[in-house]
């Protein structure tokens, strides 16, 4: 039998984290497949600790794993990818703004045989460490992300004192192709 895992990514998530559990444990269990849902906690210092190793005694297929300082989000998501074994990896952030009831229908195009970039392509954005690991390494855009906070900030600091702001300056985005975009 084929084995999913889930991993959830939390920082300070405990408000919200159990109703997220609960709904991505139903979800997987609809699924009749052996399952693992991974929380990777980024070091939250609200008490999700707590709450996850409660719930732990309740759902015999959560996984707890967490980081022992904050090392970002990236960081986070690269031990989501590499710690659970199994045949399907799914990372969403742990906040339940991401729904898992579209699991089923993309490990139906996984079983298909569609592959990736010989039968459709998939590109991303941001080009965070994570889109190399990746199999087949993502293609993305990647945003000048520092120069996008600078003139953030720069048309903040004219807004609170009172000036006008104009900087006609659009930060050059770029695309980096990768294996999973089709050679044409």
């Amino acid at each position: 039998m084929k084995k999913i895992s889930v991993s959830l990514l939390v920082f300070n998530e405990k408000h919200n984290l159990e109703k997220t559990i609960i709904k991505a444990y139903k979800e997987l269990e609809k699924l009749y497949l052996e399952f693992e849902l991974w929380v990777f906690d980024n070091c939250s210092n609200d008490g999700t600790d707590v709450l996850v190793n409660s719930l732990l005694k309740k759902y015999k297929n959560l996984r707890y794993y967490k980081q022992e300082k904050n090392f970002g989000y990236a960081i986070n998501c690269q031990t989501a990818l590499k710690l659970p074994v199994s045949d399907y990896k799914f990372v969403i952030d742990g906040d339940g703004q991401y729904d898992l009831e579209d699991v089923k229908e993309c490990i139906e195009i996984l079983d298909s045989g569609y592959e990736v970039p010989k039968d459709f392509s998939i590109a991303g954005f941001d080009d965070t460490p994570v889109t190399q690991m990746l199999n087949p390494p993502l293609s993305t855009v990647k945003q000048p992300l520092e120069k996008m906070g600078e003139l953030a900030a720069k048309k903040l600091i004219a807004e609170l004192e009172g000036l006008d702001f104009f900087e006609n300056h659009k930060p050059k985005s770029s695309l980096i192709i990768r294996e999973s975009i089709a050679e044409r």
